[in-house]
């Protein structure tokens, strides 16, 4: 991961006064193996789950990629499954 992208981390998940310092370090550590995870991953991959976390609608992201509703349900349900169990992989040190 590259050292920039670290430091927009630290300063973007910052501990408040009365954070608990150990759910805090834990935060940390889940979202550095997410963005890992999200660094090897195709650039249309990030940009597919960025729009639906922005709350862009299944039908606008369809039409946008040229592709059928159930064609991008079905990719964002693999690209979920792959995730999950490159996460969980990062987790237990594989």
């Amino acid at each position: 991961m590259a050292v920039r992208k670290e430091e927009e981390l630290d300063n973007a998940i910052h501990v408040e006064a009365d954070d608990d310092p150990h759910v805090q370090a834990e935060r940390i550590a889940e979202v550095r193996l997410m963005l890992t995870v999200l660094d090897s991953e195709d650039p249309e991959v990030v940009d597919l789950l960025v729009a639906k976390a922005d709350g862009e609608s299944i039908a606008s992201m369809a039409e946008r990629l040229s592709l059928s509703e159930g064609a991008l349900k079905m990719r964002l349900m693999r690209v979920r499954k792959r995730l999950r169990k490159r996460l969980e992989e990062l987790r237990l040190g594989k």
